[in-house]
């Protein structure tokens, strides 16, 4: 049997394959479940309408690291430079008229507590803001999610500043807290629990 292709990491583009793996992988999210639904295909479907919108402005105030195996995309993650790695102004808004598009009046309200929850716990001071990290359904527990957070580091830590980033995944807590990050709060956001991390600056 041939070895599998070596995963590849390198900076991508927000594509509709990205935004489409964000969706998938991230379906069944508790969040994104008490956000946009218990229907899991139109939960998918709501999610790429809310990635397409947020994946360029990243793309295009920060990085986009993809990883592939051979032609295959496998795993997104993005990382946002300090000082300002949130819109602000009519950035803001611009980014909210692309992410409701299509919501229900409900899912705009719940998503609108959501992201202010996430954007009232953030750090306060300059940071990366890492995240979202996602990895195809298919090729979990197999190191890729690893991998791109190491990758995702080396990068930090050549323009050191303080990490944050947010998860209401249990398993994500222990897979941060494995490369150095802290709970710094743990707040319950539309009935879930979500939890606040950071890493301290490397020199």
């Amino acid at each position: 049997m041939p070895a599998p292709p070596r995963l590849q990491i390198r900076p991508a583009a927000a594509t509709h394959a990205a935004c489409a793996l964000l969706a998938r992988a991230m379906r069944d999210n508790p969040t994104h479940v008490a956000v946009f639904g218990r229907d899991a295909q139109q939960r998918a479907q709501r999610l790429h309408v809310f990635f397409g919108g947020v994946l360029p402005w990243i793309a295009g105030h920060g990085l986009l690291l993809a990883a592939s195996e051979g032609s295959r995309l496998v795993g997104v993650f993005a990382l946002q430079p300090p000082p300002r790695c949130r819109p602000a102004g009519w950035q803001l808004l611009r980014l909210g008229l692309r992410i409701v598009r299509g919501q229900s009046p409900a899912q705009i309200w719940r998503m609108l507590r959501w992201l202010h929850a996430w954007r009232k716990n953030d750090a306060q001071v300059a940071h990366w803001h890492l995240g979202p990290l996602a990895v195809a359904p298919a090729s979990q527990g197999r190191g890729v999610g690893s991998a791109l957070m190491r990758h995702a580091l080396q990068i930090v830590d050549a323009q050191p500043a303080l990490c944050h980033l947010e998860t209401d995944l249990p398993r994500n807590v222990a897979l941060y807290t494995r490369f150095g990050f802290d709970v710094t709060s743990q707040k319950t956001v539309l009935g879930v629990p979500n939890w606040f991390m950071q890493r301290r600056a490397r020199t």
